[in-house]
């Protein structure tokens, strides 16, 4: 298996430590760097071509750099929960938005307007909030905390501590769960229009070392492309590593399939966009594969 391209690495100074890639509908690749503080910006082909943001407190500089997305049209949204706020970068224009609380995730629902979600003050403030950054407007979406949201189901706080909101058909929201693994799917007025368990339940981690919280494994990644969930794990099993990456459907809520990926080292985490895997890798190098899943 064989990448199209690289980016970074070892021998590069271009990244500190990039943690995300999303791109544009001209596939133009953004790639997070949170120890640097910045956004940098590559053609399809990997060539550089911006960088934005850097450290500090005014406008268009961050303290912890640690959520972002970016828009069709090339708007890109970082979210800074130690400055309490969402700073978006429109060509040379530079909006920014304090926050009541930090935001931790940001994703865009249309060019003027991004979610976000936000530290947990009191239960009855909702962790997920939709802000017009040009108006200065909020709607808090459904309240994910209040026991009515979920009908007969009661999933209480612990669920939703820390997760990550992806931005899913066009308008709608979906937020994982990076906690217990439960995925909550907002429609675009902001109501819950469904909410689903992931498949960890079962797999015996007796014998695994991972990342957990009351025994419950938990994803490093998630990408939202199409009507799909890509969440991407790594499980390690005495001296050997598995990269697993679980796929469902979001308009049935239920789980489709698994890859195992192999002939990679040293991964870090995994994306899928456009049917391109963005395998960012612990030497700070991006690999760009192209990817077809087939039945």
């Amino acid at each position: 298996m064989f990448p199209k391209f690289k980016l970074g690495g070892i021998t590069d100074t271009i990244f500190k430590l990039p943690i995300n890639v999303k791109t544009d509908a001209e596939q133009n690749i953004y790639v997070l760097d949170m120890m640097d503080k910045s956004v940098i910006k590559f053609n399809k082909s990997g060539k550089f071509l911006n960088r934005f943001g850097r450290f500090g407190r005014g406008p268009g500089e961050f303290l912890f750099a640690q959520g972002f997305d970016v828009f069709n049209d090339g708007k890109i949204v970082v979210a800074d929960p130690n400055n309490n706020k969402i700073t978006v970068f429109s060509g040379k224009k530079i909006y920014e938005y304090k926050c009541r609380l930090g935001p931790l995730k940001v994703s865009f629902v249309s060019s003027n307007e991004v979610v976000i979600f936000q530290m947990l003050e009191p239960v009855f403030t909702s962790m997920v909030r939709k802000i017009n950054y040009k108006n200065k407007t909020i709607v808090d979406y459904q309240n994910i905390l209040d026991q009515d949201s979920f009908k007969d189901k009661v999933y209480g706080i612990l669920p939703f501590l820390f997760g990550d909101v992806s931005r899913y058909n066009n308008d709608n929201i979906v937020y994982t769960s990076r906690v217990l693994n439960y995925v909550v799917v907002f429609n675009a007025k902001g109501k819950i229009d469904k909410a689903f368990k992931m498949i960890d339940d079962n797999l015996d981690i007796s014998n695994v070392l991972i990342e957990k919280f009351p025994k419950k494994l938990t994803y490093l990644q998630i990408s939202v492309y199409g009507d799909e969930l890509y969440v991407f794990k790594k499980l390690i099993r005495r001296k050997t590593k598995s990269y697993i990456v679980d796929i469902f459907s979001l308009s049935k809520g239920k789980y489709k399939n698994s890859i195992n990926i192999q002939g990679i080292e040293g991964i870090q985490s995994i994306q899928f966009i456009n049917n391109e895997m963005f395998v960012i890798k612990e030497d700070t190098e991006i690999d760009v594969y192209d990817y077809k899943i087939t039945d």
